[in-house]
């Protein structure tokens, strides 16, 4: 009956047009008798435009989601190819009265259309033209109008901004989606595009800035694919288009930047261009731009275009990235001092850059400087994240001495206990000691500063990062660490005891169990219980996360005879996390390698094969050491799983016999109603038992080359 509409009735359409449940009638053919009626109200006047336009982007928005294009046939590509010819008609309408609206929507429309027209649209021929040039005509009528009602581009008027920001969007998808449709016209679309970045409102400027990121990006992709060997897309374009970025960026140091978006829009892509440009005149127009107004040993207030202009110098290549760090490495210093707390960040981000990217080019006293500036800076809370990313960086490249780290560890630990409890400083300080201690030569210092460290956090209640630093601490110290296990068992119980800084115990925990090996002091079964009962609690993700690898590391390097009392209360939960689709593989992972290591003497081990059946991992294969736990394979339900038991180098082979029964039992109830898949290869030569098919009808136990065969009704 909607074919059926007149005029008067485009109302009903349009609502129809936006109902959630329309786009469902799609695939069974019901648009084959809508698009008639469309095409038919798009040349008509009013309304009837609109809503035909609206139910064409409705069916293109939804068709892309779900894949619909790609999967259909030639049907698909023609009526999408019809509808892209309605609105490119209405598209190329010059009313004498100004923009209209349905020039807007129709865009808009294009946009929606162009996720399904990748097969519509070849390189070059006749209905990609005409799309460019529809998009570049209603794109520079938008910024043309401005001028006929004597404004200035920066004063569009709602309706023409709107539009110039449809038809660019446009633009930006075909660079991003169908480059080889707009890269044999690029000539014709470039102008249009440049223009859009000058004077403009920033939601014009920032869409057609991110057009040439996207070309940049296709270029450094194919360069490094090697699929491309000319000078690139964007290269013709450079001379117009750097100054215009370096503008931008000039504007945000005299205070103009009312939009920071635009700023960071054009900063990321001359980042971009330099990466792309293969001739280096990006990076000689940065450099005449960072040599405008300053000499490098005359700089008193750098600007902030200067450290994002900096910024891109730091992607160029190797030689040159490092030239600009060795000779505006003073304009970073200042730029930390002085200006406002804006421009200090960002001076803290490009030093933070350079010292990831061309540590080696950075003067010593250079990096001085800056330790000194973000030990400063970093009490100050607008600034603690910033500073401290700076301070982590020179921490982690200091490779200090033991005389060096004694120093810097003491300036680290005082401006520690001085900034106020709650300052987010204190987690960055904290980071920049652990990237210390991790770097450094420092083993005859760090027991002292594990316990000056331990009397600290005695004064603080939650310290985001202390759980960290006492890890690097730790292993570090390795088994030496056994001398002040005390300190630190009683730090991980407390810590964990409590849910509001329970993470930090959990971490430093992991450490300690890592550190001490074979070594086992006796109060370290104490902090089972509270391992067991974060495990029980599940509204953890983190702490979860902690506890699996605390499990893990205890099964690698704690004795048997030691990993039985955790294994004993962990096993229970971890059974139950099997239920958990979120945290199963996980609970797998640790109940397989808990009972590789521990063998036939693993506690719920029934119980454990029972949940794996329960979670329909049918088959099951015991096997010996002589696997690696990395073999043990957990997969989706349906499909075999293996459990790893190490026994037969411990003499379990016996006391596992014993139990098969057991263990078969449990897996009888969940395996008779089975239907069996797949039968397992013949016994290997070595020490493993195999559940020989997913119905269990057979079980081989195979011990050094002897067979033995039980019957299920044997059993």
């Amino acid at each position: 009956d909607a074919c059926n509409l007149s005029a008067s009735a485009v109302y009903v359409a349009h609502v129809v047009a936006s109902s959630n449940d329309f786009w469902q009638d799609v695939p069974s053919g019901q648009w084959v008798e809508l698009l008639p009626t469309l095409e038919r109200w798009c040349a008509e006047e009013g309304q009837a435009q609109i809503a035909a336009l609206r139910i064409m982007g409705f069916w293109a928005e939804e068709w892309w989601q779900s894949f619909v294009c790609e999967q259909g046939g030639q049907e698909i590509r023609t009526t999408v190819l019809r509808m892209l010819k309605a609105c490119l008609r209405l598209l190329t309408c010059l009313p004498t009265g100004g923009i209209r609206e349905n020039q807007l929507v129709a865009a808009e429309t294009v946009f929606q259309l162009l996720g399904c027209a990748r097969d519509v649209l070849g390189p070059d021929d006749a209905l990609s033209r005409e799309l460019l040039d529809a998009l570049v005509l209603a794109c520079r009528t938008a910024l043309l109008q401005c001028h006929q009602l004597g404004q200035s581009p920066s004063e569009l008027t709602e309706l023409d901004q709107l539009l110039a920001s449809a038809t660019l969007r446009c633009l930006g998808r075909l660079a991003t989606e169908s480059v080889t449709v707009l890269s044999p016209n690029l000539c014709c679309v470039a102008p249009t595009v440049l223009q859009s970045m000058q004077g403009t409102p920033s939601a014009v400027s920032i869409i057609a800035v991110e057009f040439w990121s996207s070309l940049a990006l296709h270029d450094i992709a194919a360069a490094s694919c090697g699929t491309y060997a000319g000078e690139g897309l964007v290269a013709e374009f450079l001379p117009q288009l750097v100054p215009l970025l370096l503008a931008m960026l000039a504007a945000s140091d005299a205070g103009r930047w009312s939009d920071q978006q635009l700023v960071e829009a054009a900063s990321v892509s001359l980042q971009l261009l330099v990466k792309a440009d293969k001739d280096e005149f990006c990076i000689q127009q940065i450099f005449q731009f960072l040599s405008r107004s300053h000499a490098s040993s005359q700089i008193v207030e750098p600007g902030f275009g200067d450290l994002l202009a900096l910024d891109a110098l730091l992607e160029a290549r190797e030689r040159e990235a490092a030239e600009a760090v060795g000779l505006f490495c003073p304009l970073v210093s200042a730029a930390m001092v002085h200006g406002n707390p804006s421009w200090r960040i960002q001076a803290a981000k490009t030093a933070t850059r350079a010292l990831q990217m061309q540590k080696e080019c950075i003067p010593h006293a250079v990096k001085e400087s800056w330790l000194q500036t973000s030990l400063v800076a970093i009490r100050d809370e607008s600034m603690s994240f910033d500073f401290g990313q700076v301070l982590q960086e020179l921490m982690s490249q200091a490779c200090a001495s033991p005389k060096s780290f004694e120093i810097l560890a003491g300036q680290l630990l005082a401006a520690f206990e001085e900034v106020p409890p709650n300052s987010p400083a204190r987690p960055a300080l904290l980071r920049a000691l652990a990237g210390l201690i991790e770097s450094s030569s420092c083993e005859p210092f760090l027991g002292a500063l594990l316990l000056k460290f331990l009397d600290a956090l005695q004064k603080c209640r939650h310290i985001d990062g202390a759980g960290g630093c006492l890890k690097a601490l730790t292993l570090r110290l390795g088994p030496a660490v056994l001398e002040f296990a005390d300190r630190l068992l009683q730090f991980c119980a407390s810590r964990m005891l409590d849910s509001t800084v329970q993470e930090e115990g959990l971490l430093a925990t992991v450490a300690l169990v890592k550190a001490l090996g074979k070594s086992h002091p006796s109060d370290l079964a104490s902090l089972w219980p509270v391992v067991a009962r974060v495990l029980a609690k599940r509204d953890q993700p983190e702490a979860l996360n902690l506890v699996f690898e605390i499990l893990q590391a205890a099964a690698e390097t704690l004795e048997p005879r030691h990993l039985l009392p955790l294994a004993a209360q962990a096993v229970p939960g971890l059974l139950s996390l099997l239920e958990d689709s979120s945290q199963q593989a996980a609970a797998a992972e640790c109940l397989s390698t808990l009972a590789a290591a521990l063998g036939a003497d693993a506690p719920h081990l029934e119980a454990l094969v029972a949940g794996f059946c329960r979670q329909s991992v049918a088959g099951m294969v015991l096997a010996s050491t002589t696997r690696s736990k990395h073999d043990t394979c957990y997969s989706h339900p349906g499909f075999s799983g293996r459990v790893l038991i190490n026994g037969w180098r411990q003499g379990h082979g016996a006391r596992l016999l014993q139990k098969l029964p057991g263990l078969f039992r449990a897996v009888r109830n969940i395996t008779e109603s089975s239907t069996p898949t797949d039968v397992g290869s013949k016994p290997q030569a070595g020490p493993v038992y195999t559940c020989r098919s997913y119905a269990c009808e057979d079980i081989w136990l195979q011990r050094q080359g002897r067979t033995v065969h039980f019957s299920k009704s044997a059993h």
